[in-house]
């Protein structure tokens, strides 16, 4: 049974895979510090910032502030490169990406010695508040 606790639901798994080709063009950049858990999940905060900022935009003025003044903080004390490419992501959230209309939260479980899991789950703006 822990077994089948550990497995993420057919659900979650579409929505890390739809993360996982969102996030390689950050993620290819050093595939080394991807490697490392910590610094993975700190990637996908990231990761998750871009892709719910285009959300909360078009739904959520006010939360729309406030994650737009996060962006702006992590660009700004970030490496360039790094910089230049959550504007990348953010592009593509808006084109690639924009008719998916759901936000997303995402998590890194360490999944064993040197391995990581990710999790990421999805919402309809305007709905359970404790997701995203």
């Amino acid at each position: 049974m822990a077994d089948r606790a550990k497995q993420p639901s057919p659900q979650e798994a579409k929505v890390s895979e739809m993360i996982m080709e969102f996030a390689a063009p950050l993620l290819d950049l050093d595939r080394d510090g991807a490697a490392d858990v910590n610094v993975l999940r700190n990637l996908m905060m990231m990761v998750e910032l871009c892709w719910n900022l285009p959300v909360f935009e078009a739904t959520d003025p006010e939360a729309y502030v406030r994650f737009k003044q996060g962006f702006d903080s992590v660009t700004q004390n970030v490496p360039p490169e790094i910089g230049r490419m959550l504007a990348v992501l953010l592009e593509n959230r808006r084109t690639r990406f924009g008719r998916v209309p759901l936000l997303i939260h995402v998590r890194v479980e360490e999944d064993g010695p040197g391995r990581a899991r990710l999790l990421a789950e999805a919402r309809m703006p305007g709905t359970d508040p404790h997701l995203c």
